[in-house]
């Protein structure tokens, strides 16, 4: 039995590319954060772990971080970085990419401070190797 068709899918808005672009119109650099498997990160509550228990040749598999493929996971992900980013300017998440943008390098150095410092709170992993800071 597959998962999809029983569960109501949370509706929360995944903000559309053009939307992004026009927040961050008029800035000249930018800085990219990838984050590493985002769904990952994200523990799934406990009353809910037996409902993603699947059957494999081993046994008995219970996930306790969100999955892809769930049809909720891209807006349980996107609410949950949303609620982590609150607050900071000139931030967008995209999928499993932050952007930062501001006017000056000293705004964006101390935004992008923010930025990390709260990813630490909430130990959220980035993908060092996908980072793209002052890029033009």
């Amino acid at each position: 039995m597959t998962l999809n068709p029983c569960i109501s899918v949370q509706r929360y808005s995944i903000p559309r590319i053009e939307e992004l672009f026009s927040k961050l119109a008029g800035r000249k650099r930018f800085s990219v954060i990838d984050l590493a498997l985002a769904y990952l990160q994200v523990e799934v509550r406990e009353e809910d772990r037996p409902l993603l228990t699947i059957n494999t040749r081993r046994g008995l598999y219970r996930y306790t971080r969100l999955q892809f493929g769930l049809s909720s996971a891209p807006a349980i992900w996107q609410r949950t970085i949303d609620y982590i980013l609150q607050g900071i300017p000139m931030t967008a998440v995209y999928l499993e990419d932050i952007i930062i943008s501001m006017c000056t390098d000293q705004e964006h150095i101390r935004t992008f401070e923010k930025v990390f410092e709260r990813l630490r709170e909430f130990w959220i992993n980035v993908k060092e190797k996908k980072m793209y800071i002052f890029a033009t």
